[in-house]
């Protein structure tokens, strides 16, 4: 059996719709309209609330694309080689998949509100063939100009740089996706701002070990151990104070974007009749209306490197000295999550800032910002 109908009778010989959404077992043969369908609102609603989507687009374990052999023959040899591709040639897993392609283009690709297509989640950070599948993955879809999107891949652990990322033999390939989370052991655990930034200053693109493309974190957490269950530490936390520090954190000179992962258990919790046990959300848009109006892909933003008086201060940001414009985000060091959770006192500090390459006599105009606010003090 490979096809199978459930219908109503309605008599004379009249059927209703089949009610089987997914009626034929072979998959990799069609596009199931329903679950289509359901995406087509996502998207239209993306477009609404100024939204943009990365979606997934195949599973790297698919079963049968697992089973189907470079001589387009069902195997019992089940392998992730056999999805991934034998390199560049047109097997016949290879046409399925651009088959797909071009339906993602020809259905969703219109809007931009996708902000890129992410090739698959977590796939072998070593293997060759996956490295292939992404940047054939990359040249396919960047054919559909001028509507065509970004096109990454992930991978489960490691940064293979010099091996896929930053290798001129997959240049359609447009940015570099990490995944790591944080445990409770890591020396990082209660500095959260500082867990970023020292991601970031290892892995941005133009930092030693970036790959020369803009970066994102596309997994990441803090976590028990590996990468589950989510620490239940943030839960005293109820100001958010772990989340104010890791988004503000971001305002480094690395430039990776963070993606949280358990963002249901600590960014925002809800109850089944919908109440919120607590919601620390508008910290993001605190920062967004901060962040929004800089002109940070303009090409001049450099690190602002300050010098700082106080070494309990923490200052981070950026300066473009051709237009005269720097931000910084100042911080005392002292006011980590842990230690407001355990009520220990963190007094006040203060100090001054320099930064260097402005001009000498000319008046520059300095704007405040209460980083709790969404407005300038």
């Amino acid at each position: 059996i490979d096809y199978v109908w459930i219908e109503e009778d309605l008599g004379n010989g009249q059927y209703g719709p089949n009610i089987v959404s997914k009626p034929w077992a072979a998959h990799h043969k069609y596009f199931e309209q329903r679950n289509a369908y359901a995406f087509d609102k996502v998207v239209q609603l993306a477009e609404q609330y100024d939204i943009y989507l990365r979606p997934v687009i195949h599973e790297k374990n698919e079963k049968i694309f697992n089973r189907i052999d470079y001589d387009g023959n069902l195997t019992t040899e089940v392998s992730n080689n056999w999805f991934y591709g034998n390199g560049r040639e047109m097997t016949k897993v290879r046409w399925l998949q651009q088959a797909w392609w071009r339906y993602l283009q020809a259905r969703w690709g219109y809007s931009p509100n996708i902000h890129s297509w992410e090739l698959l989640n977590e796939g072998d950070p070593w293997n060759d063939l996956h490295y292939a599948l992404a940047d054939e993955f990359g040249k396919y879809m960047h054919q559909f100009k001028p509507n065509d999107h970004l096109v990454s891949t992930s991978t489960w652990h490691s940064f293979p740089k010099d091996q896929f990322w930053a290798n001129p033999e997959y240049p359609n390939v447009d940015f570099a996706d990490y995944h790591r989370y944080l445990d409770e052991n890591d020396p990082l655990f209660f500095d959260t701002a500082q867990a970023s930034y020292e991601t970031s200053l290892q892995f941005g693109a133009n930092q030693p070990d970036g790959a020369g493309k803009p970066v994102i974190r596309g997994e990441t957490g803090f976590v028990v151990s590996g990468s589950e269950p989510p620490t239940n530490q943030f839960q005293d936390d109820t100001a958010g104070v772990w989340l104010h520090n890791f988004i503000w954190g971001g305002i480094n000179a690395g430039g990776l974007i963070e993606s949280y992962w358990y963002e249901n258990t600590h960014i925002y919790s809800k109850n089944k009749d919908g109440t919120y046990n607590f919601d620390h959300r508008d910290q993001y848009g605190a920062y967004y209306n901060f962040i929004r109006d800089i002109p940070l892909n303009n090409g001049y933003y450099q690190d602002a490197q300050p010098v700082v008086s106080n070494d309990d201060l923490r200052v981070w940001g950026q300066k473009d000295l051709g237009h005269g414009c720097a931000h910084l985000w100042i911080q005392n060091k002292n006011h980590l999550w842990k230690n407001v959770v355990d009520a220990v006192p963190i007094p006040a500090i203060s100090g001054t800032v320099e930064i260097s390459g402005f001009q000498p006599g000319v008046s520059y105009t300095i704007e405040w910002w209460d980083p709790y606010q969404a407005d300038p003090t």
